[in-house]
């Protein structure tokens, strides 16, 4: 049990970092499944109705239990994988996204999100089959109390989120939409996040520690220490989209309860923002601020009749963010040069020699944000690509790009978004 003085704040932060290296260095040890089920259950029993409290979400049913080894999370999360991704799509949004720049060439994004997942597990919550998984040959330090209180509140929260909104359905539903899908992991998890704090430590909701600043510091400690673990190695994108929802998403559900304090987090859950934009800046949140939709089918029009339709989706502010962090001739100016986005989608296309072709239009608040992106977007291709084979368009409000194509097939594509201006 943490202390709930006045120092109680910064006695859970320092629990937290310590949970997470240990998190992200969990060798298996030999346990009892009959006997670690018994243990897991009495904290999920004890855990539930508070969770349920916190939430505003109310408490109808016990949530099943089922306890996997180390072995078997390894196959369970392969078997979510293939379920949750369908069709390819992690590898055909992964060679999009080298060709955009925010992976480096090579990388397998299905290969790097599976041993993430994998590394970082401390229990489950199935939302296809409503079950929470527990972890039986977890590290011992995993097993204690405090522990224990963390990782079953942040699971229990997913558990009963699913009640209220079908979290699976909703997810794939996303899947050509990267920027919701982001919203979505910023309220799925930011909201695990708040509740695992503040029930870790025996505080109220609104006297728990800042959530940003207490995960962010566990992470980066992590990554202090070095190590080869699978989230040390990854891209920054890559481990970002993972961890960002964890802190900088605990932190936007901490401004939301404390701006809406009549409200419960159950409310969030049906009003997930629409856009990255709305997270990242919450007073567009407030103030209702759409993104202009994106028609990509005059440009689409000018794709050559031999061209195989590949794949499409969205680029979300936080996904131009990261691409701008991500290179060192952006990094410095990645803030400025990603605000004002007001709307960015991109299809691809395999050429009869099955190169992969990106062809994006984005719509900026003003020309002077259209123009900061297309200039900083130029700096990355000139450093990562053959000039040849790319071309960025910008006019007015709006910044369109082609990447992958050549000689006359690159002119008559570029060309089609000139004639839109």
């Amino acid at each position: 049990m943490f202390d709930s003085n006045r120092n109680g704040k910064s006695t859970v932060a320092a629990a937290v970092v310590a949970a997470i290296l240990c998190l992200f260095a969990t060798p298996a040890y030999s346990a009892d499944k009959e006997a670690e089920l018994g243990k897991f259950s009495q904290y999920v029993d004890v855990a539930l109705p508070v969770v349920a409290e916190m939430t505003g979400i109310e408490e109808t049913e016990p949530v099943p239990i089922l306890m996997l080894t180390r072995a078997e999370v390894y196959e369970y999360v392969l078997t979510t994988v293939d379920r949750e991704y369908p069709d390819g799509e992690l590898e055909k949004r992964g060679r999009c996204l080298q060709v955009l720049g925010l992976l480096p060439p090579g990388y397998d994004l299905e290969a790097g999100f599976i041993d993430l997942i994998t590394e970082e597990a401390g229990a489950f919550y199935d939302p296809h089959t409503d079950d929470l998984k527990g972890i039986v040959d977890l590290h011992p330090m995993l097993k204690s109390e405090p522990m224990q209180k963390m990782i079953v509140s942040h699971e229990l929260t997913h558990a009963l989120q699913d009640r209220v909104i079908d979290i699976s359905a909703i997810a794939k539903d996303a899947l050509d939409d990267m920027d919701y899908e982001y919203c979505l992991r910023v309220v799925i998890e930011g909201m695990a996040s708040n509740v695992m704090l503040a029930y870790m430590s025996d505080l109220p909701l609104e006297e728990a520690p800042d959530v940003a600043v207490t995960m962010r510091a566990g992470f980066e400690s992590k990554f202090s220490e070095g190590g080869d673990g699978a989230l040390s190695q990854c891209p920054l994108y890559v481990r970002e989209s993972l961890l960002n929802p964890y802190a900088e998403g605990g932190g936007f559900v901490q401004t939301w309860m404390r701006k809406n304090p009549e409200k419960k987090m159950k409310d969030l859950l049906l009003n997930i923002p629409p856009t990255s934009e709305q997270v990242l800046h919450y007073e567009k949140l407030e103030s209702g601020d759409e993104p202009t939709p994106v028609d990509l089918s005059q440009f689409v029009s000018a794709v050559p009749e031999d061209w195989d339709f590949y794949y499409a989706n969205t680029l979300g502010e936080f996904d131009i963010l990261m691409l701008f962090k991500s290179h060192d001739v952006t990094e410095r100016y990645s803030e400025e040069l990603a605000a004002g986005w007001d709307g960015c989608r991109f299809q691809a296309f395999l050429d009869d020699e099955d190169n992969l072709i990106v062809i994006g239009y984005s719509m900026w608040d003003s020309e002077r944000d259209a123009s900061h992106f297309a200039s900083g977007f130029h700096r990355i291709l000139k450093d990562i690509r053959d000039p040849r084979e790319y071309e960025i368009v910008q006019a007015g409000n709006a910044a369109g790009f082609v990447i992958g194509a050549r000689g006359e097939d690159l002119k008559q594509l570029a060309s089609a978004m000139r004639v839109s201006e």
